[in-house]
């Protein structure tokens, strides 16, 4: 047992662990249980045990919670990677689909990030940079999906500001491309055709075989067409016709 447990037990023994049972979870009834039983509360392998017997019964909201106390009692010891790592998986776990809570999937990633800072050496790390890239994958899919659901509501300041962002923190993932045209046709609605123009221009560069290629190049057009409408004749030869 270590130091620190030791300590700990020496509190509740003198009857001065009110506030370390509270912190450890305990009830009060507990108060009467042995010293060498209330050991299991910050053992680290039991504490290790008993999150892992959580995580295969797929409570996977318990087990991230004792994966935590874990790392904030023993962030020193030998397999506070494998604990990290699996407080990251347990939380990824939780996630159901982008329209519903996306949290668990962000708090997967600050713990996928955080354990790559500090065990960048550990034989879990190339499974948590797959994990990783799997968070960032479906935060940059959920951000698209919202951002879609603004423009079809005609929310288009909101819509841009989301698929901005999916620009911004997602530009090379898969979402970036339905974003750029998105944006594309929200700005255009916006009345901001200069924006709208380079957004639908660099996803014709970037994505040459895009399916949007054909939508892109007839918004540009409309595009063209409007600005050249609403422009001097000597600058802008257009065809009436068109206007």
């Amino acid at each position: 047992m270590s130091v620190a447990a030791v300590a700990c037990l020496a509190l509740l023994a003198v009857g001065c662990g009110a506030g370390m049972r509270e912190f450890l979870g305990l009830e009060e009834a507990d108060s009467a249980a042995s010293i060498a039983d209330l050991g299991q509360y910050h053992d680290p392998l039991v504490l290790l045990s008993r999150a892992d017997t959580l995580f295969e019964k797929r409570n996977y909201l318990e087990a991230a919670l004792t994966y935590e106390r874990f790392l904030e009692l023993h962030r020193i010891h030998k397999q506070a990677d494998y604990a990290q790592f699996r407080a990251g998986l347990s939380y990824l776990k939780q996630f159901r689909s982008i329209d519903r809570d996306i949290e668990p999937v962000t708090k997967a990633l600050k713990s996928f990030q955080l354990f790559l800072t500090t065990y960048p050496s550990s034989v879990y790390a190339a499974d948590v940079k797959g994990h990783l890239a799997t968070c960032r994958q479906k935060l940059a899919e959920s951000e698209l999906a919202i951002g879609r659901f603004y423009y079809r509501q005609g929310s288009f300041p909101a819509a841009i500001s989301r698929l901005e962002g999916v620009i911004k923190e997602y530009g090379d993932l898969p979402a970036a491309e339905p974003a750029l045209f998105l944006l594309g046709q929200a700005y255009a609605e916006s009345g901001k055709a200069g924006e709208a123009r380079q957004r639908l221009e660099q996803l014709l560069t970037q994505y040459p075989q895009s399916t949007y290629q054909q939508r892109a190049k007839e918004r540009l057009a409309q595009l063209n067409v409007h600005d050249a409408c609403g422009a001097p004749p000597a600058e802008h030869a257009v065809s009436s016709a068109l206007c």
